[in-house]
């Protein structure tokens, strides 16, 4: 039957709590500093598109001779 449906197949001891405790404060750091990262990327992207374009008033090539 081995054959046929393998042999049973070792299994790892179920993690303790303060590694399963671990990994999720490590998931939120993660998921911290990446939600920092796209904040910053988007207020430079926003500001960026606030600013006004040039004055044609001021524009040399719309001077009168």
């Amino acid at each position: 039957m081995k054959k046929i449906f393998g042999a049973k197949k070792s299994q790892d001891p179920p993690p303790s709590i303060q590694d399963a405790t671990d990994r999720i404060y490590k998931r939120g750091d993660t998921w911290t500093r990446r939600s920092r990262s796209w904040t910053r990327s988007w207020r430079a992207t926003r500001s960026r598109s606030r600013r006004p374009g040039p004055d044609p008033r001021r524009s040399p090539s719309r001077r009168a001779p």
